[in-house]
């Protein structure tokens, strides 16, 4: 990658521009790499962004996919990572690419990490919460128009059913098919569409002195039903649905009843049918972890999170199901 950044560089930055401190960039889907642009008058620290090799460029594996939505939240006040480069010439990296400035700060802990502790949560709650408001309300059909037609609620259910089908964990599969019964005869009403981040929790915030700084990982954006992104926010820091030792790496955020509040406060409706966005959330986690765990280990996308993970799916079914009754 350093080689190819470098022949890269020189081609869109002057001959004598030169790359230095590439370096892996954590993460559980796609593949990033951070890295230092020195060029004939600037130094910048940028992320480059690629799809494995061989990965149908549909869905999340598009990164190109995310340059016109990137500029729109940027202009919508949502702080994001400013667009650099992209391109679709696989000359460079095989594959196309995104290049981003790179965000100063840190995440917070999560559940893939090792237990950590945060002095103060709520301030830093209360910043991410207000950023998805503002992702919510901005107009995408002025500032998106013609990138992606709007998802049915309805049909997020059964999205999700063949990947859960995938587990090699096969006394998840009747009660996750359970479970989608239940959320399918239960659907809220449409809502209006909106953007959907669809990966909004603490693993993705960046924060510098206790400032929020970026949100990241828009690769699975669309444009859909809006609190999607708040039932999966509060299912991801709601003890209930994590196993004991995951319950342990999340004990320092706010109750799910404070984001619930900071959501509706900040937008200035309650939230509606909270509980079946939340236990739809806990279906979909479940769901994308049997199909993970199963890529895992055949050995196609190695990665052992996903075994941690799975330590929690029957807790997650468990209480998504219990929220759906």
């Amino acid at each position: 990658m350093t080689e190819r950044l470098g022949t890269w560089a020189r081609a869109h930055a002057g001959p004598r521009a030169a790359v230095t401190q590439v370096a892996t960039l954590p993460g559980h889907s796609g593949i990033s790499f951070g890295f230092e642009l020195t060029g004939d008058q600037a130094r910048d620290r940028l992320v480059i962004r690629i799809p494995p090799a061989g990965v149908s460029r549909t869905g999340i594996a598009d990164v190109v996919r995310q340059v016109p939505l990137l500029g729109f939240m940027e202009r919508s006040g949502v702080p994001v990572p400013r667009v650099r480069w992209w391109g679709e010439d696989e000359r460079w990296f095989g594959v196309p690419y995104l290049i981003v400035d790179y965000v100063p700060g840190a995440t917070l802990g999560d559940v893939f990490s090792e237990t950590s502790e945060v002095a103060d949560a709520e301030p830093l709650f209360v910043q991410a919460v207000e950023a998805l408001v503002r992702i919510h309300a901005a107009d995408w059909r002025v500032g998106l128009a013609g990138w992606d037609a709007p998802r049915r609620l309805g049909g997020e259910v059964e999205r999700y059913l063949p990947l859960l089908r995938r587990s090699p964990e096969r006394d998840w599969v009747t009660p996750g098919e359970a479970l989608a019964t239940a959320l399918g005869g239960s659907v809220p009403p449409e809502p209006v569409p909106a953007v959907v981040h669809n990966d909004f929790y603490s693993n993705n915030w960046m924060f510098e002195d206790g400032r929020l700084t970026g949100v990241l990982d828009w690769e699975g954006t669309f444009i859909g039903a809006p609190l999607l992104d708040l039932g999966w926010l509060s299912m991801m820091y709601d003890p209930p649905s994590w196993s004991p030792a995951h319950r342990a790496r999340i004990h320092w955020s706010p109750p799910v009843e404070l984001i619930a509040e900071l959501y509706g406060g900040a937008s200035g409706s309650r939230p509606a049918a909270l509980d079946w966005y939340r236990a739809f959330a806990g279906y979909r986690l479940a769901s994308l972890t049997a199909y993970y765990l199963h890529l895992h280990r055949r050995g196609r996308r190695p990665d052992p999170a996903w075994e941690s993970l799975a330590e929690s799916v029957p807790y997650m079914l468990e209480r998504a199901t219990a929220l759906t009754r």
